[in-house]
């Protein structure tokens, strides 16, 4: 018998010990790191298993949403007719906005005047304009006979009275100069007036559908 091993006390391994250990250690693998087991988890190569990954079907509502009602949309300027100054020189434009708005949920009584003499006329309720209605949101174009546009609008932002109500300007002018003096007078939206007639009314459309429905205009 050959004498012990000076290694730790133990016996030096024979050749069969040093295969089978070897064998074991091919047995067996490391389980790549995931959410439901750690680096160092080890498994024994019988044991098989596999992952099945589902993924998340969020069950929908066949239930149609709810639809607003048209009570409801009158509601959100509590109730009352919507008094609108349409500012337009082009009386075609005039007529195709005041039809468009004319058939929104919302009630409403759209004005319209021609130029900026007689937009300031019927906002300070001069001359024939005496018993008028304060406008709760004005529409108006930048290039207007008589009184320009940009005139009226530093007019009607500048006067303690008006400078509340929401002026929507509205023209073909693309410039960036103008779009800019605009809101430096403190327009409250800027719109380029397209000169096709469906992209007209859907423009129309959408102011209707923002500012007659969505904003709370404010009161005197």
């Amino acid at each position: 018998m050959g004498r012990p091993s000076q290694c730790f006390g133990r016996w030096p391994l024979s050749k069969r010990n040093m295969t089978e250990r070897s064998q074991r250690k091919t047995e067996s693998f490391s389980v790549p790191h995931s959410p439901i087991t750690h680096p160092s988890t080890r498994f024994p190569a019988h044991l098989s298993f596999q992952l099945k990954v589902v993924p998340f079907q969020p069950k929908l509502s066949e239930e149609p949403l709810p639809r607003v009602s048209d009570a409801d949309v009158l509601s959100m300027n509590d109730g009352k007719a919507i008094e609108i100054l349409l500012v337009e020189d082009n009386a075609g434009d005039a007529r195709l906005a005041r039809e468009a708005i004319r058939e929104a949920k919302v009630r409403n009584n759209l004005t319209w005047v021609p130029d900026g003499v007689e937009a300031l006329a019927f906002l300070k309720k001069e001359g024939k304009y005496a018993g008028s209605n304060r406008p709760d949101l004005i529409l108006m174009d930048l290039n207007l006979p008589r009184k320009d546009g940009r005139e009226l609008l530093a007019d009607i932002k500048s006067d303690e009275a008006l400078r509340r109500i929401p002026v929507v300007v509205l023209t073909t002018s693309q410039a960036d100069d103008d779009i800019q003096m605009a809101y430096h007078l403190h327009a409250n939206c800027y719109i380029s007036k397209p000169v096709d007639l469906d992209h007209f009314l859907k423009v129309i459309k959408s102011i209707e559908d923002f500012w007659l429905t969505i904003v709370k205009l404010p009161s005197e």
